[in-house]
């Protein structure tokens, strides 16, 4: 039973843990409501949404009256809620098969991984940079929104008058920041992240080699697309957006490149992975007329191309 209500999903169009839950909703088939939260203009921090999500963070999930505030959460909630019928499972119903224990294994193996040093240590790595497929005026200013805390302290603490039961949450994501914004620009703590990345990539890569005779057309876990998927299809994709395919999937691991290939033709993936591409064909205005993002913001641009969002069924 769900919360009777029009699902409604915040979320930021580039933000990783978002493309976990779009890839869900996409794959189950459900329609929801996307609205778009502008990171770059601190959305997250404006009072209505901090009373949705304290953590000030995307995506959030509201169903009615029922909100869940991180993607693990609304995965969970989306399996337990939205299952049988037309809508797919995504989790094997027999919790004590095989295929149960490999999905979990997966991911919490998954979870583990330190995406945001990942993800930004590339973007503020010299050399990396130049291969990450994002215009160059989002790419610039990712990299100078995570380059110090002056900003956020400011507009945190802003948040936190305005929103005093937020500020709990808030004083830990001011600490965690500050961690953060080291380790992206440490060698030696963006290699621990590269490093758990192609750990993860190598464990999927022995399971693949497993999938032979009758099991040839499996997927990660079995013979059904799973939660499990849904993660490593979603770091496939965050891997291609930062310019680092081929370093870790392609020259390395085969078989995880032929599942790779048999993923891409998956709906859901196609319109996930779609997001950067739109992006920068309407980001193409930097170089045609550069005035256009400055004078209606990157948020509205980010409004205006991934407001299309929506879990239709095709015919």
């Amino acid at each position: 039973m769900n919360g009777n209500g029009t699902l409604k999903l915040y979320y930021h169009p580039l933000s990783f843990y978002s493309h976990r839950v779009l890839f869900t909703l996409l794959e189950k088939g459900l329609h929801f409501k996307p609205v778009v939260v502008d990171l770059m203009a601190a959305e997250q921090y404006q009072p209505e949404y901090l009373r949705l999500n304290p953590n000030g963070a995307v995506p959030t999930l509201q169903d009615g009256v029922k909100v869940f505030p991180d993607s693990s959460l609304i995965m969970e909630y989306l399996e337990d809620n939205f299952s049988g019928g037309k809508y797919p499972r995504l989790m094997p119903s027999d919790k004590s098969s095989e295929m149960y224990r490999k999905v979990q294994e997966f991911t919490e193996a998954f979870s583990s991984l330190n995406i945001p040093v990942f993800s930004y240590g590339t973007m503020h790595n010299e050399e990396l940079r130049k291969n990450v497929r994002l215009p160059q005026l989002v790419l610039r200013a990712r990299v100078q929104a995570t380059s110090s805390m002056d900003n956020l302290q400011a507009v945190v603490d802003r948040a936190m008058s305005a929103v005093p039961e937020a500020r709990p949450e808030l004083e830990k994501k001011l600490e965690f920041f500050a961690g953060f914004t080291a380790d992206i620009r440490n060698p030696e703590r963006y290699g621990e992240a590269v490093r758990g990345v192609e750990v993860y990539l190598q464990r999927v890569e022995d399971e693949l080699i497993t999938h032979v005779g009758d099991r040839v057309n499996w997927w990660l876990c079995g013979p059904s697309f799973t939660l499990a998927d849904i993660d490593l299809c979603v770091l496939l994709n965050r891997i291609w957006l930062l310019g680092l395919e081929e370093r870790l999937v392609t020259r390395c691991r085969p078989h995880l490149t032929t599942y790779l290939r048999r993923a891409q033709q998956r709906k859901a993936f196609q319109r996930v992975a779609a997001v950067p591409l739109r992006l920068r064909a309407l980001m193409a205005a930097e170089r045609a007329a550069t005035y256009l993002p400055l004078a209606i913001g990157v948020g509205a641009v980010l409004a205006a191309v991934f407001g299309v969002y929506s879990a239709r069924r095709a015919s």
